[in-house]
């Protein structure tokens, strides 16, 4: 890890929190999108003025942008313009011009561009592709000229180019012996076409049946030509799933076959169908989309229908963890729609207003609504920018805020499957359990050992599904074996109670982090356990990117934390703090013990430049959102830096009625704040710092 790096999944701009706060995005530019398409972890949107706004992960660049960086909201792809047809596939891009050419641009390890060899994070034009209306994209691409002819192009391991061989290309080929083509469909390792006469052609990859041609594991063959699915007639759409296929009939039925374990066939069943079935209770259908464990449909009426694994809903009785959906079910809500998009795991509907709305997994920001929690339970706006705003996450005492903050997380009719629990009258349990409660999409609550905690209670009951997981941060000490015997005892939700716990703070840190890594290098964090400002400012980080945090005392590394470091061998450490909180000889210690590891230290003078330090580092001036907290005092705080991690946001520290100068020259002086979230009541966080950050010019 180079040490002047801005983690690139950090580094984003713009984020907005508006699923979680229930506050209605504004676009900062006005779209009139026509068209949306779903990739791997990716969404391609094609605006009315030929222009291509894409979100999501961007590893190997099919964003677009010029970068690699996670972008959990719409952005500009560069250099395009006059498109009028787009697809997103497996790790990459397409776009169809006016003109008929066709440019690609993200993975090319498949060879989905030029011919040429290297990832693009710009789009490239395809040689040797012209008169080209539609285009189709899995781990290979798919053209369709306007002459019915169809080229392919990439990965062929299963025949999916349809050329009678499994071999690769890194130029186009024409498919073989298929003509007068109206429509195509590209899986990861399958393709299909419709013809004009209304027949369905099918080629590659047929371990489920999802070629249709009546055979299927463990008989089934890849198909390195195209073959036409019997009866199959009037067809006026297709759509490749991942391992299955779906077809829309002229008279408003749907046909499905293939992969059935999830019900992403619709037909009331979990059985495969190596030859095409109709979609149970659906008729009236005009669109629709395959993804990759379900299927969506859209209506003559404007409203959707899903059916197949359900995202929105955790399940612990399946295999995935979600409901699986047998027949088509309505998405409550949503009218007034003219598109739609299935990704793998989740879905796009465009409205006829011009605006997109997603729902489902939303792991790298894939739903595009500026936030990197684990779900979009309902549909939300896609989003690009937001106007200022600021607001405040307090209750009457840090319990009630903590309950506040969860349910900013999880706002009415949402849910989740793990709740993690500590005390509020101690710092390190809850802080080392940052990074566990993104990964576990579970919100934080405080516990009280001296007083009552009924409204906590119910909280739980509130947010967290029947036969959930509560997880208890630390021991008997600090949270009380009484009350993990009530908890137990909550009658009709039968919850599962888990205790993580050492000897000390630092035992219980270390094991919430055997949770989060329990072997195999990479990354931790070292902070000091014997007071809270640098282990919060570094929690978002930790937290959005799964870091265990490793808390240690000033001078000595205690056993049980020293033990596990030993096991897992990092490869990278981050020591916050300066030698005042994580003292040199512990340092030293540590590069004794991992000499091959990367090492840095962020550290200040004092709390205050070590949080303005640790932002700048690693959020850079790309995080217009923030988190302010006090730096005199921890409860409030607590809580927040899960709900800061599952928004990519860093917090910073403030003295209770002003800014420090440090934090303002370091960090905040070149920022443009969009949004501001305080972190506690006015008597920690005053009302004149948010006047201060809101009020533009901010300094």
């Amino acid at each position: 890890m180079k040490k002047d790096q801005k983690i690139f999944a950090i580094i984003i701009s713009l984020l907005i929190l508006s699923s979680i706060v229930n506050i209605q995005p504004a676009y900062g530019i006005t779209h009139n999108f026509i068209s949306v398409s779903g990739g791997r972890q990716s969404f391609l949107a094609l605006n009315s003025d030929g222009s291509v706004w894409s979100w999501g992960l961007n590893q190997f660049g099919q964003l677009g942008d010029g970068t690699t960086h996670i972008r959990p909201y719409m952005i500009k792809v560069k250099e395009l313009s006059d498109v009028k047809a787009i697809a997103a596939s497996v790790m990459g891009s397409l776009a169809v011009k006016d003109d008929g050419t066709v440019y690609a641009w993200g993975a090319n390890s498949l060879d989905q561009d030029d011919g040429a060899q290297g990832n693009s994070s710009t789009p490239i034009q395809v040689q040797g592709l012209t008169n080209v209306k539609a285009v189709s994209g899995g781990s290979h691409s798919v053209a369709l000229k306007n002459d019915g002819t169809v080229w392919a192009w990439g990965n062929n391991d299963h025949g999916q180019l349809g050329d009678g061989s499994n071999l690769s290309s890194r130029i186009p080929v024409q498919v073989s012996n298929l003509s007068d083509i109206s429509a195509v469909s590209a899986a990861e390792f399958h393709t299909l076409a419709l013809a004009n006469d209304g027949t369905v052609w099918s080629w590659g990859h047929n371990s489920s049946g999802q070629l249709g041609n009546g055979s299927s594991y463990p008989d089934a063959l890849d198909s390195y030509l195209p073959e036409k699915i019997e009866g199959l007639s009037n067809i006026v759409a297709v759509s490749a799933g991942l391992s299955n296929s779906t077809a829309l009939k002229a008279d408003g039925t749907v046909w499905a076959w293939g992969e059935n374990t999830y019900g992403q066939l619709g037909d009331g069943t979990t059985n495969r169908q190596a030859i095409p079935v109709q979609v149970s209770d659906l008729t009236n259908v005009k669109a629709i989309s395959s993804g990759g464990r379900h299927t969506m449909a859209l209506l003559e009426d404007g409203t959707v229908w899903v059916w197949g694994i359900d995202r929105t809903k955790p399940s612990n009785h399946t295999p995935l963890g979600y409901d699986i959906l047998l027949k088509p079910t309505q998405v409550p809500g949503l009218t007034k729609v003219q598109g739609i998009a299935a990704g793998p795991s989740n879905y796009a509907a465009l409205t006829t207003t011009g605006t997109i709305l997603t729902w489902g997994d939303n792991i790298q920001g894939i739903s595009g609504n500026g936030t990197n929690s684990k779900l979009t339970i309902t549909p939300s706006l896609v989003v690009d920018t937001l106007l200022p705003a600021s607001t405040r996450l307090a209750g009457y005492d840090r319990f009630d805020t903590s309950i506040a903050i969860s349910q900013k997380m999880f706002p009415a009719d949402s849910s989740t499957n793990t709740v993690l629990l500590a005390t509020g009258y101690n710092f390190p349990d809850a802080l080392a359990g940052a990074s566990l409660g993104v990964l576990e999409n579970a919100p934080l609550l405080l516990i009280n050992p001296y007083g009552d905690n009924q409204k906590t209670i119910d909280e739980i009951k509130r947010v967290l599904i029947p036969e959930g997981k509560i997880c208890i941060l630390g021991g008997t000490a600090v949270v009380s074996s009484a009350l993990e015997a009530e908890l137990n005892d909550i009658p009709y939700y039968h919850y599962t109670v888990q205790r993580l716990a050492g000897v000390t703070s630092y035992g219980t840190a270390t094991e919430i982090a055997k949770q989060i890594k329990p072997s195999g290098g990479g990354e931790v964090i070292i902070a000091t356990g014997e007071n809270f400002p640098d282990s919060l400012s570094i929690s978002p980080y930790a937290s959005a990117l799964g870091i265990p945090m490793i808390l240690v005392q000033k001078s000595n590394i205690p056993a049980e934390p020293l033990a596990y470091l030993k096991d897992l061998e990092p490869t990278d450490i981050t020591i916050v703090g300066g030698v005042g909180a994580v003292s040199a000889s512990v340092e030293k210690q540590l590069k004794d013990l991992f000499p091959d590891a990367n090492f840095r230290r962020f550290g200040g003078f004092d709390q205050y430049e070590t949080s303005a330090i640790i932002a700048d580092a690693l959020f850079g001036d790309y995080s217009p959102n923030l988190f302010l907290a006090t730096g005199t005092n921890f409860p409030d705080a607590l809580a927040g830096s899960i709900f800061a991690g599952s928004t990519l946001s860093p917090i910073v520290l403030v003295k209770p009625t002003e800014i420090p100068e440090k934090l303002s020259s370091i960090y905040l002086s070149n920022l443009s704040i969009k949004k501001i979230i305080a972190l506690g009541g006015t008597s920690v966080v005053s009302e004149n710092i948010f006047k201060t950050l809101t009020s533009p010019p901010p300094f």
